[in-house]
This record gives C-alpha cells, sequence and structure tokens, in this order.
C-alpha cells in the first residue's frame, strides 16, 4: 500500500507538469460520472471524470462517497447508517481542473443530469455546456454515441481495473485507495513517464523491518 501511495504521488507530480505545460489544453471536454464501492454494495462510490475528446486523455478524476440507491438503500442504511454525499465536492475539483486546461472557447458535453449546468457554470462561467440524452447502444447500432470519448474511458477503466469491473473478487477497503489507482491509470492512460520521477525519488523504506543484525545460532 505504501508503493500505491508513493506511486500516486509521482503520477500526480507528472500530470500537473502535463497541464502547466500546455500538453492537455483543449476546446472540447466530455463530463460524467461513474459508478464504483468499497468493501461492498452496500457503501457505493462515485468517480467523476473530465476526459479530452480529441486524444481521450484524462484531464481528472474525483471519488465521492454516496448513499445506496434502489433495493439496497434500506440495507446501507440500516447497517452502515447515513453516509455524506460528496459528488458534488468531487465534480467541482474536476471542472477546476478542467479551468486550467481550458481554451477561451471550451465546449462541455455531458449527459443530461439537471446540475450539470449549474455546476459548470459555477466555476467556468464562460464554457458553453452541451447536454445530451445517454443512450445505451446495442450490438450493430451504428448511430453515432455523442459521449462516445466519455464511455470508452469509464469501458477502458471498469476493463484495466479489477476494483472497477462489475463482477469482481477484488475489493477495496479504502476510497482514499481508489483515488490513487486512478492517479496511477491517469498516468499511464495519457502516456507519461514517470520512471525518470521514480530514479530521482527512492522508495519509502518499510517501518516495519527491523535493522538488527541477524544472530547465528551456535552450534555444539
Amino acid at each position: 500500500m505504501r508503493k500505491i501511495k508513493w506511486l500516486s504521488k509521482q503520477a500526480r507530480i507528472a500530470h500537473d507538469k502535463a497541464i502547466d505545460n500546455g500538453e492537455l489544453t483543449t476546446s472540447h471536454i466530455q463530463f460524467d460520472e461513474m459508478e464504483a464501492y468499497e468493501h461492498t454494495p452496500l457503501k457505493p462510490l462515485s468517480i467523476a471524470l473530465a476526459v479530452r475528446v480529441k486524444t481521450l486523455q484524462i484531464v481528472d478524476s474525483g471519488v465521492a462517497t454516496m448513499n445506496a440507491k434502489g433495493h439496497l438503500a434500506e440495507t446501507s442504511l440500516a447497517k452502515y447508517g447515513h453516509r455524506s454525499d460528496t459528488r458534488g465536492d468531487a465534480c467541482l475539483e474536476v471542472m477546476r481542473a478542467v479551468k486550467r486546461v481550458a481554451k477561451p472557447k471550451l465546449t462541455i458535453t455531458c449527459d443530461s443530469k439537471t446540475n450539470y449546468p449549474t455546476l459548470i457554470k459555477s466555476v467556468i462561467p464562460n464554457a458553453t455546456v452541451n447536454t445530451v440524452l445517454s443512450v445505451k447502444k446495442k450490438r450493430g447500432d451504428k448511430k453515432e454515441d455523442p459521449l462516445f470519448a466519455i464511455n470508452t474511458t469509464c469501458a477502458n477503466l471498469r476493463q484495466d481495473l479489477a476494483v472497477l469491473a462489475r463482477k469482481t473478487m477484488s475489493t477495496l477497503k479504502k476510497a482514499d485507495t481508489l483515488q490513487d489507482l486512478l492517479n496511477i491509470y491517469i498516468a499511464y492512460n495519457n502516456g507519461y513517464d514517470i520512471t525518470s520521477l521514480a530514479i530521482k525519488s527512492e522508495l519509502p523504506k518499510n517501518p516495519k523491518k527491523s535493522n538488527k543484525r541477524k544472530t547465528k545460532k551456535k552450534t555444539a
């Protein structure tokens, strides 16, 4: 876990550097949320994502807690109590990252969730918000997907990260770990070279490892 935290930090440094260098500057972003969970489906999480349409580079991600919905809501409330809904905060944090890469004329395409336009405008007032209906395509359907970039990215995340797969035995104990994994995945997806950073920074030492000298047993 220490190494994941360390690698997440290196990935985040590389990402911030890429943003500052203008490598992700864009005029078109697609934004949406996908769902995951920590430890059990009774403790759902939401992942806010912003993707650069031209290159499918991920601009940012944010993990948030939320309450269970549907048939799991009553059981979740009884077992874990009310959970803080931090989806708005995560979306705002992602929008602040989008603002850093935005050209003067920026279009943000998202689905028709009612609070998205207000949320986006609160951070980027001059952005053009294009809301579309998110429609599930059937196999063989030749209609163009208006949210192709973000839907493809979400599909790749579920394919590449075991903890995000629909049916999996890999689960997370903490939401923070999911954010660390997403930071590393962003570096992989965007093609950052974090090996040069790794050379300059040593891996954290294991505090549990004893430095005591091993004593040989005396033989009779």
